[in-house]
């Protein structure tokens, strides 16, 4: 592939709205004129770059693409230059409303989605970005006649399910149709640049501001409690100070809310997002409060979401998207959100959240059986499955990091060669020793596990170590012991009993909240780094106990209430840190002499 030049112009003004002065920019570049008035303290500016191919002479072309040192755009538009142009968006919902909206300004507008068509022959075709790779694929006669496609929220290319289908959708494009990208949450706008003007050989332009016309204004709302906190205020400043406060609240919430039914804060938080109007839904005290001053405003009900692997903070890109429907250009002085959090949260953690940076568009390319299905058969033999992947965003990113990454294989390749390797024999034995110890503790484990020696130790409240496969589920605790029931086989009795696979230990194991997400009962897992977890009554065959610990622990009858099981965890937790080499092991010999 070939290597692409970015070669940039930026034309940055700030207008400050006392003096109404341009800032002064560096040599070669224009000021951009802006007519809008600056709201105070605030620098207004609009970067422009252009990213060209390897060898392409920008000169042949300089009416419509400018020069270097101004790029400009004065190419012909679909509307003079009589061609079609189509508008994509990610959901149905938008694409209806966009419909709407064109409709409103042009009065040749269809609308094409999976539900509804709409004059399928109009100038402007409004449809998600399905029908239009759909369209691509069976080689629709309308993709002749268009001369622009525009894709709205293109950083929906990053979505795991459905990003190859915007990626898969840039690539079957023909070169001579030109395409718009537009996105406020794209921080690596120049590479995806690079990759479009590579792929389809032509010039692409890139524009974009940190301007917001309609400043923003974030509170935050304690659920359960009271008040509205300013975090981060029209300037983009946050508030330290108004964020002690809102942690103070935490603090108080117990005992306001002792008299309160639902179990705790956490509790009284999900049933107060709903409720009625008598003052004790949390949704009703934010309309109460702000109905007079910040109407209307955008309401965030929780800061975490499930990805499809686990329960996290929304990141800042998606707080960006989201927060972005609060204040509309034109009609509202100020945005504001209130976002509704239910737990302490550290201060770096909501600051990333609302005043980070976006993550840069990452490639979730893949090649899927659809796609290859497609390929053969309705595609007509123009693109293989090989074009599709040496010109996708995956491989023009690994191929850009390529020379990073042998030019560090190659310094640690110089490194290592530099070592002293004098004790390098001493190392490979150390080594084997190692390895020999682990298969001796295995070999001991195997004997102390054997049903006739462990069932006199794996009694109620002993400490257990579990090991699934590569699976390490830790320490956990016995709760109780179970024969299975006899099922038939073909060994010899003796031979079956001496394997001890027919004995289930009931064991309290730490576990990820998500094992139950939406109430299935799915294989539990033990928790990822960082995850709280819970503790769980997990059957567990006995050969895949590993560890038995001379320490026992003191367990309750009833193992239902939530409490009690969190209890047992917090003693695990706490026996670890009073034993920082590891929980002692049951001794092997002490286990053969009680026997004998």
């Amino acid at each position: 592939m070939e290597e692409v030049e970015n070669s940039s112009k930026r034309k940055a003004a700030e207008l400050d709205s006392e003096d109404n002065s341009t800032a002064a920019v560096p040599d070669g570049q224009q000021p951009l004129p802006c007519s809008a008035t600056k709201r105070p303290n605030l620098a207004r500016s609009c970067i422009h770059e252009v990213a060209v191919p390897n060898g392409y002479d920008l000169a042949k072309d300089e009416v419509v693409n400018g020069t270097l040192s101004n790029p400009v755009f004065n190419g012909e538009m679909a509307k003079t230059d009589k061609q079609k142009v189509i508008y994509t968006s990610p959901l149905k919902a938008l694409s209806n409303q966009k419909y709407r909206e064109l409709s409103q300004e042009f009065s040749d507008v269809g609308l094409m989605t999976g539900d509804v068509t709409l004059q399928p022959n109009a100038t402007c075709l409004v449809m998600t970005t399905e029908i239009l790779r759909a369209m691509l694929y069976r080689g629709s006669e309308v993709i002749k006649e268009v001369g622009w496609v525009i894709f709205d929220e293109i950083h929906y290319m990053k979505d795991r399910e459905r990003g190859v289908v915007w990626e898969e959708s840039i690539v079957f494009l023909p070169p001579a149709i030109k395409m718009v990208f537009l996105s406020a949450t794209m921080s690596n706008a120049t590479e995806f640049a690079e990759w479009i003007c590579n792929l389809h050989k032509q010039p692409c332009h890139v524009v974009y501001t940190d301007f917001r016309p309609t400043p923003l204004q974030h509170y935050v709302f304690p659920i359960g409690g009271f008040g509205l906190y300013l975090v981060v205020d029209e300037n983009g400043q946050f508030r330290e100070d108004n964020f002690l406060k809102l942690q103070d609240t935490f603090a108080k919430q117990p005992s306001q809310l002792d008299g309160r039914k639902g179990g705790g804060p956490k509790a009284n938080g999900r049933i107060a997002k709903g409720g009625n109007a008598s003052g004790t839904s949390d949704i009703y005290i934010i309309v109460k409060v702000g109905q007079d001053e910040f109407w209307p405003y955008f309401v965030f009900t929780s800061v975490k979401k499930w990805d499809g692997d686990s329960n996290r903070y929304i990141g800042s890109g998606e707080y960006i998207q989201m927060s972005g429907r609060a204040g509309h250009r034109g009609k509202d002085k100020r945005g504001i959100c209130v976002i509704m959090i239910d737990e302490k949260m550290e201060m770096s953690v909501i600051k990333d959240m609302v005043l980070g940076k976006p993550a840069p568009l990452i490639s979730t390319f893949r090649l899927s059986y659809y796609t290859i299905l497609n390929l053969l058969s309705r595609a007509e033999g123009q693109f293989t499955a090989e074009h599709v992947i040496q010109n996708s965003f995956h491989q023009f990113q690994y191929e850009k990091a390529l020379p990073e990454v042998v030019q560090k294989i190659t310094s640690l390749e110089n490194e290592a060669s530099l070592l002293d390797s004098s004790g390098e024999n001493d190392l490979a034995e150390y080594h084997k020793l190692v390895l020999d110890i682990s298969e001796l503790e295995k070999k001991i484990m195997s004997e102390m596990i054997r049903r006739e020696r462990a069932l006199l130790y794996l009694v109620p409240g002993r400490l257990v170590k579990v090991r699934d496969g590569s699976t390490d589920w830790g320490w956990g605790v016995v709760v109780n012991v179970v024969k299975k029931p006899a099922a038939s086989s073909t060994l010899p009795p003796a031979l079956s009993a001496s394997r001890g696979n027919n004995y289930i230990v009931d064991t309290l194991l730490h576990c990820s909240s998500s094992s139950n997400e939406n109430g299935s009962r799915s294989k539990p897992c033990p928790p990822r780094p960082g995850e709280k977890g819970e503790m769980h009554v997990v059957p567990v065959p006995l050969p895949l106990v590993s560890g038995l610990s001379s320490v026992r622990i003191n367990i309750p009858s009833d193992l239902r209430p939530p409490e009690a099981r969190q209890n047992i965890l917090s003693a695990v937790q706490e026996l670890g840190k009073c034993y920082p080499q590891g929980l002692p092991n049951l001794h092997p010999i002490a286990v053969k002499i009680l026997l004998t």
